[in-house]
Order: C-alpha cells, then structure tokens, then sequence
C-alpha cells in the first residue's frame, strides 16, 4: 500500500503566548513537531509533506536522508482545510494510496496507534481518531453521532456534549479525499475545517478510540503534554528493569537511556543524551545532560554532571561536583565540592575536596591531563594546560601549573609563617 503523510504545521500559535513558534518549542529533549515527525517516520511513507507558513522555517537537518517536502500554505487558504489542500497538492492523486493526516502540535502522537488503525484502511475509506471528551479542553471538536451517521462539529459555539473528541489525526483514502476536500466551504471564522471532510465519506468510515490526544495550543497544555509523556519515559525505564524511586519528581528525557539495575532517587533531571548503565546510582538532585554513565557508577547527590562527560565503570562522583567536558577513570572518586572542566582523568584517582581544574584563561578552554593511582590533595588547584603524572601525589592547598612527572610529590604553596600575636 502506497502511503502518505501530510503534517499539517501551519498555525500561528497565537494562544501560546511565545515569541517560539510552539512547534519548535523543545519538550523533554526534542522540539515539539519532531515526536510528529518521528511517528511518520516510523509509517515509512512513500513521502512526508509538511505545510507551514510564511513565518516559520522549520530546520530538517536532521532529516537529510528521509524523503520529506515542505510547503507553504496560501494565504486565501486559511485553516486545517487550507493546509490540506496545500498538502494535497504535493501528492500523486492518479494513483491509488492512503494518506495520514497528523497535527503537528501533538507530540503524543504514537505510531503504533496509527498502525494499528491502518490494519482497518482496506476496509474503510476514512478513519479518524477519538478521545473521551471529559480528558481534554473545550476547544476540541466533538464528534457527533447521528443514527449511523458520524460528524466532526469543529466550530465550538455548535458545541454540543458527547462521548468523544476529535483526536487529530485521520487516514483517507487520498483520491476520494482530494474530490470532497475541494468541497469545504469556510466557516464564519473565515477558515476551511479539515474535519469537514468527514462527512462526504457516507458510512464509509470508522473511528477509533485514542487514548492520549493533547495539543499543545497553550501553555497550560504544554504541561500536560509534557506530563503525560514524563509518565511514558518513567514506565519505559521502569519495565526495563530500572528503579525509580519517585516517579513525580524524576524528569527524563525521549533520548535517556536508562539500564536494568539503575536506581534513580527523588528529584533527578536526566536531560538529553545520557546513557546510564547497568549497576549505577543516581542520587537527588543531580542533573545530568550530554553524559555517559558506565556499570556501578555513583552521582551525587547534588551533582552536575554535562557536555560530553564520561564516567567509567565503579566511579564517583558526590556532593557538589560539577563535571564538564571530562572523563574520570575507573575506580576514581570525586567525593565532594569539585569542579572538574576539560580534564581526563586515570584509574584510581582520589580527587580531594575542593578540588578545581581552572580550564579556561579569558579566551580559550585548555586540557588536563591526570593518569593513573594519583592522589589529588584537597583544595588544590590546576592550572591548565597541564599532566599529572602515574603515581603522583599533590599535597593539600597546591596550586599546580607545571607538568608533574611520574612517582613525584608536588606541593605549590606559600611558606607557612608564625609570629607572635601583639
């Protein structure tokens, strides 16, 4: 079956109150348009199409290799009807196929929904999706049941109260549908409705039951959304085998990767790009974004942990350390109220309190360098660039900015002095 999808991302989002469009508003590691994109995606369509407007430009770097056309809607033709005529015009119509509409404001949309629905296209010309209308907001369009007869009421003042809401996303078949969209009229908000089009299938059409159908017209449906998928990320880890000890108060995001046998405590935030493996320990209030963490590593708690950091296997890092564009070893620890910038860091490694890599002189970031069973003495500084020897042991207080060799003790600080207290 030759298959489309048209995500229709054309709306001005005015009730959002954002100098952002919402559809480029990130949600738990991802802009909000990219979970519709990535459903698609997951279809494997023939071809995507997404419609927007005039004043957005919707950066698809991402998706170089995936055959996707964007086009404008024109102005005269206003609404989710508009945009699906603007859609339409990019799709072969001569020949037989199926086309998907999406909403690009829904980052709940799922593919394995749709899938399931499309199980259904061959018998059924158009299939559209229903939430229980009690779920969502009164904005939505409910739909209608006359006798046999189903319709989508999209203007609210018609409003009237049923079982269900309109959830957003449809399947057509795409030669019939490119023949009755050409029949919308608009309303009196001067706008095309898409769900218009229902109606011209007869009794040739099916509705299915969707659960989870949040658009994100405003902020206060950003939370929902956000929410709904927080739950989707926690039960994903938890049936993989991780612990999370409070589900409300640990935050994930869609590119978290969390192994069996982690335990997360209350009050984690695990951005985009963490990788945690199995064994590890999260403790509260850790932030973590832009990291890996190897099998039986410790964080935390209150750690920092970002921008390309690796921690190896049976590691620590504790209390107040923030970590950034470094690796530390196995077996090394840094237990307490330490930063450590741009520093790669060997085996064994006892990294004192109050430990500082000071990387960065103005202008520009520098590297450090400590190898393996090195004894970092607390409140030390390192002045970068610079190596810390195998072996070596820098005494408390140093501030080190020469290379240290090997099996060396270093201690860089002022004479201690006593006089006598007048």
């Amino acid at each position: 079956m030759c298959l489309y999808v048209i995500i229709l991302a054309a709306g001005k989002s005015s009730r959002f109150k954002s100098s952002t469009s919402k559809l480029l508003v990130d949600m738990a590691g991802q802009r909000i348009i990219d979970y519709v994109i990535q459903a698609a995606i997951d279809l494997s369509p023939k071809c995507i199409i997404i419609v927007q407007n005039e004043k957005i430009d919707i950066d698809l770097t991402n998706y170089a290799d995936i055959n996707i056309k964007c086009v404008k809607q024109i102005n005269d033709l206003n609404g989710t009807g508009g945009a699906l005529l603007c859609g339409l015009e990019a799709i072969d119509i001569s020949k037989q196929s199926k086309v998907i509409i999406l909403s690009g404001d829904n980052p709940l949309i799922q593919a394995c929904d749709i899938q399931n629905a499309l199980l259904f296209s061959k018998k059924y010309d158009a299939i559209f999706a229903a939430v229980e209308a009690k779920n969502i907001q009164s904005s939505y369009g409910r739909i209608l049941k006359n006798e046999n007869h189903y319709s989508i009421e999209s203007e609210i003042k018609h409003l009237a109260p049923t079982q269900y809401a309109n959830a957003g996303w449809y399947i057509f078949d795409t030669q019939k549908l490119a023949v009755y969209a050409k029949n919308m009229s608009k309303h009196f908000d001067g706008e095309y409705h898409l769900p218009d089009c229902v109606k011209y299938f007869d009794k040739n059409y099916m509705h299915v039951i969707y659960d989870e159908a949040v658009g994100v017209n405003t902020m206060a449906e950003y939370q929902i959304a956000y929410e709904i998928l927080q739950n989707r990320f926690r039960r994903k880890a938890i049936e993989n085998g991780a612990r999370i000890l409070d589900m409300k108060s640990v935050h994930l995001s869609c590119k978290t990767k969390i192994a069996a046998d982690v335990t997360i405590y209350p009050n984690v935030i695990c951005k985009e790009h963490v990788v945690i493996e199995s064994g590890a320990q999260i403790y509260s209030f850790s932030h973590l974004e832009n990291c890996k963490i190897e099998s039986k590593a410790s964080v935390g708690p209150f750690a920092y942990l970002r921008s390309d950091t690796h921690l190896y296997e049976n590691s620590v890092v504790g209390a107040f350390v923030e970590v950034k564009f470094s690796s530390i070893g196995k077996n090394t620890k840094a237990k307490h109220l330490s930063y450590i910038g741009n520093a790669k860091i060997g085996k064994n490694v006892t990294v004192g309190a109050g430990t500082v890599f000071c990387n960065y002189d103005g202008k520009h970031k520098h590297d450090s360098v400590v190898k393996n069973n090195v004894l970092l003495g607390g409140n030390s500084t390192y002045v970068a660039p610079v190596t810390i020897g195998n072996n070596a042991l820098i005494g408390a207080g140093s501030t080190i900015t020469k290379n240290v060799p090997d099996e060396t003790m270093a201690i860089a600080r002022s004479k201690e002095t006593f006089k006598v207290r007048k």
